[in-house]
């Protein structure tokens, strides 16, 4: 049996350079600073729980429906979870615990 190499990327296409991967990436960012902006306003707007809270570490039950909520929307928008988890002042496993819970994950 001969093993043989084989790279996993092929280098000899250039179809992605790493000055057209940056903008992409900023892009993400950008994208996804205003789905969890906009989703936390409108979580707090209508189930009356302060956007402070829901960033915040409060266990109280509305909060955790609201903060819930959010990670919904930030998961069906197609953000990752470290993502999700980032604007919400948590970690990524958390948002994954959440979104096991609510049958998205």
């Amino acid at each position: 049996m001969t093993l043989t190499f084989r790279p996993i990327v092929d280098v000899s296409r250039d179809w992605l350079t790493l000055s057209d991967a940056l903008p992409v990436a900023v892009h993400q960012r950008r994208m996804a600073r205003a789905v969890m902006g906009q989703a936390i306003a409108r979580v707090s707007e209508q189930m009356g729980v302060s956007a402070k809270d829901i960033k915040g570490r409060s266990r109280d039950k509305r909060v955790l429906s609201a903060r819930w909520a959010v990670m919904r929307i930030g998961r069906e928008s197609g953000l990752s979870y470290p993502s999700i988890a980032a604007h919400l002042n948590r970690d990524h496993t958390t948002v994954l615990h959440a979104c096991k819970k609510m049958g998205i994950a």
